[in-house]
């Protein structure tokens, strides 16, 4: 059996603006829910509140991991894609890029805590939380103890999916309130209204033709802005370095750009 743990703590920087489908989950994912909350009583804990916004993050990267990750990437089980809109993640030790990701989708303004396991056989979910209950690590991330213990867990979010596992915590409650369980449909999709935050673009260039455009995207390409573009702005091209989810994250970006950008500007996509 493949067993892995990885304990995240993710700080929210960028929310992700407006889906509008409802959140539910399944049957064994509310057994998960009941199996966490039974295990904190037991250690005088107090119950932590089911989570929308914390369930379609679980739920998300559970999924994107199936469909995307793969070992040969030298990736471990932060990662996240390209393939959709929030940024790609490897294992770089810095953290800097899962720290976004509630935020990124949700528009969730606290911290959030993820704890994330695979399996790649069956395995019963009371197997998977006993196998939590005797890792340290683990044990201390779900009762707020060792290095969680200045934590204050307000809301919990599940997602089970194809042998992948993820618990995240929050220290703010969800206005959104608790998820529903599905009907009929284990396979379901899960999403949410997210508020509207504004994407902004870091233009890094401005050329008069599409030729020398197209060349200066490829050079940021090279230099590793893989989702580098342009854009026709009446007669001119403008070059684009990326799309962020809120200012600050385009802010920073513009921080790190190298000193031959350092007339590049920000503006409201």
């Amino acid at each position: 059996m493949r067993n892995i743990f990885l304990f995240v703590l993710l700080t929210i920087v960028f929310p992700l603006a407006g889906m509008a489908q409802q959140v539910c989950i399944s049957e064994e994912e509310e057994e998960l829910l009941e199996l966490v909350n039974d295990f904190r009583k037991k250690n005088d804990k107090e119950k932590i509140e089911p989570s929308v916004v914390m369930c379609y993050v679980a739920d998300v990267h559970t999924k994107d991991l199936y469909l995307n990750y793969k070992n040969s990437l030298n990736c471990n089980l932060y990662y996240w894609s390209d393939k959709g809109r929030w940024s790609k993640c490897c294992n770089d030790n810095s953290f800097s890029c899962m720290y976004d990701k509630p935020f990124e989708l949700t528009g969730y303004r606290s911290k959030g805590y993820e704890l994330i396991s695979y399996y790649s056989d069956g395995i019963s979910i009371e197997s998977v939380v006993k196998n939590w209950k005797e890792n340290r690590a683990a044990s201390n991330f779900l009762l707020q103890e060792g290095k969680y213990s200045n934590k204050n867990w307000m809301v919990i979010g599940v997602s089970i999916f194809e042998g992948y596992i993820s618990v995240w915590m929050g220290e703010l409650s969800d206005k959104k309130g608790s998820p529903k369980v599905c009907k009929g449909n284990s396979g379901k999709t899960k999403n949410i209204i997210a508020d509207e935050v504004p994407i902004y673009i870091l233009i890094v260039g401005n050329h008069p033709t599409k030729k020398l455009a197209q060349k200066e995207v490829e050079k940021l390409k090279n230099r590793g802005y893989e989702n580098a573009f342009f854009i026709k702005h009446n007669s001119r091209y403008r070059i684009i370095a990326d799309r962020y989810y809120g200012y600050a994250a385009s802010k920073k970006a513009k921080n790190n750009l190298p000193k031959r950008y350092n007339k590049s500007w920000i503006t409201k996509e």
